[in-house]
């Protein structure tokens, strides 16, 4: 929270109520004054790396020679923003000696993660890139996007504009650096922009009017998406990725109508507030074509939320509401349609309380407006064409959370294990074969043999056990090393814990 005197905005972050609300997080507080040089922001910074340090990623294990390739893919990016695939795997094989592609495409993956390098493995036209600077990334696109533009301001630039923008910026980016930047601001990789049917025209939903102006939606068919947290920017990368949809200049910050041409379906997507419990909402409210077909298209806009959490919001947890539709619910909806009543609305399940029914033998479930049973078929009916309703319910079910691998040890690391442990059993037999010959010349002989030997294999064992175990490689997470980065206040770190 900023703290200082003059400032004229005011922070409503709320600490308890976010505590309350968000159980398994740690969450601290700091007032700092940035006006003043006095310690605050050193030490808020110190409780920032603390918590970082805390997280589990920072704990796993990881082979060896990925300290190394990352030391060495630091030393490459003091030449260069970013190398091809081929480069960095000469860097693995000449180098590192990790030879086999598995691996090195695991340790890019892991330093991709923890955000070293940027790696969009998904991209045809970027996978062949590995951007060792995303710093370098940040500060071109950041740049273009904050630039006092008026058309930039109103959600849109021209390609020559940003071409001679990039030109001018301190970090003089090349035609080849002009395209990978431009590249990474579509689709499928930042989901900033997209271009307008003149080619030379790009539209920033993000920088767009905040109201819709859309009046009149007299929708047929509704489905909500309620978030106890709803991060910025949901609804503008939504637009990006269904831009081929958007009807007419039908767009906002916070809102957008698709239109299906071939079956006159029509779908209005916003932001709302729910006026009871105060969660924010993503309403979709659909007309137009016919049921299968409004069911359809609601199913190609609920695939891009999906993939946007997925790609961009792993933990974001979301509840999808289905609106009921029994005679009284239906009765309400037509009688207030607009009302911020809880008794006045229609009343709704959530998808995931439906499939625990579902899969409980159950075939109804209660309605609170009607006070009777409602048909948990019909409910998924609403949003789910009927030959779907049984394999959606079983995937409900079955589905958990994405984990993150464990990263394996590479192939490298396990040869030298075994040549190591070969050659620690090469002189144990040596050892044995050595004393019983000894034993036959003399007793006193015998004895130095093993002596010697014992010590010898003291003083080579933690040497040689040392070479042979995999280091921690701690390190920052995506976001937070990019900032610290920038700031160039704090470097990640590294550790050794060696067994």
């Amino acid at each position: 929270l900023n703290k200082r005197e003059e400032a004229q905005t005011k922070s409503d972050f709320e600490r308890d109520k976010s505590r309350e609300k968000f159980s398994s997080l740690t969450i601290e507080e700091a007032q700092l004054n940035l006006g003043k040089n006095d310690n605050e922001w050193s030490s808020t910074l110190s409780v920032i790396k603390q918590m970082t340090a805390q997280l589990p990623i920072l704990e796993k294990e990881v082979p060896r020679l990925w300290k190394r390739l990352r030391e060495a893919l630091e030393q490459e990016k003091q030449e260069h923003n970013y190398i091809n695939i081929s480069r960095y795997q000469e860097i693995c094989t000449e180098d590192i000696k990790l030879t086999a592609e598995e691996d090195q495409l695991q340790a890019l993956d892991y330093f991709n993660k923890i955000g070293i390098v940027s790696y969009f493995a998904t991209d045809e036209n970027l996978r062949t890139i590995v951007f060792l600077n995303p710093n370098w990334i940040t500060q071109g696109i950041y740049a273009a996007i904050s630039a006092e533009n008026e058309n930039m301001k109103s959600g849109w630039f021209t390609k020559t504009w940003i071409d001679e923008f990039w030109k001018a910026h301190p970090n003089k980016y090349t035609f080849n650096d002009r395209s990978l930047l431009l590249r990474l601001m579509l689709k499928d990789n930042f989901d900033i922009c997209y271009p307008s049917p003149d080619s030379n025209t790009y539209i920033v939903p993000m920088l767009l009017p905040d109201k819709l102006g859309v009046t009149g939606f007299e929708s047929e068919m509704k489905f909500l998406y309620r978030y106890p947290y709803m991060p910025k920017g949901i609804v503008a990368r939504l637009i990006v990725r269904l831009n081929e949809y958007i009807e007419g200049d039908l767009r906002c910050k916070t809102g957008v109508v698709f239109w299906d041409k071939k079956t006159g379906c029509r779908a209005k997507v916003e932001q709302d507030v729910d006026p009871t419990s105060g969660l924010k909402l993503l309403s979709i409210e659909l007309k137009g074509g016919t049921i299968d077909q409004r069911k359809e298209f609601l199913g190609k806009i609920r695939e891009q939320v999906d993939y946007i959490k997925k790609s961009a919001f792993r933990a974001l947890n979301y509840d999808e509401m289905v609106i009921c539709n029994c005679e009284v619910c239906t009765s309400l909806k037509a009688q207030y349609p607009n009302s911020d009543k809880e008794e006045q609305r229609p009343f709704q399940f959530a998808l995931k309380t439906l499939s625990k029914y579902a899969n409980a033998g159950t075939n109804t479930i209660e309605c609170q407006r009607k006070m009777g049973p409602v048909s948990i078929s019909e409910l998924m009916g609403t949003v789910y064409p009927q030959n779907q309703i049984e394999q959606k319910l079983r995937a409900m079910e079955s589905n958990t959370p994405p984990t993150t691998p464990t990263p394996t040890p590479s192939k490298a690391d396990d040869k030298r294990k075994n040549v190591i442990t070969g050659a620690i059993i090469a002189i144990v037999i040596f050892m044995l074969v050595g004393g019983f010959v000894f034993l036959f010349i003399s007793l006193e002989i015998n004895i130095l043999w093993f002596i010697s030997s014992i010590l010898f294999i003291l003083l080579l064992f933690p040497s040689i056990w040392s070479f042979a175990m995999t280091e921690t490689d701690k390190d920052s997470l995506t976001g937070f090393s990019k900032v610290m980065d920038k700031l160039n206040v704090f470097k990640p770190f590294t550790s050794s814990k060696k067994k």
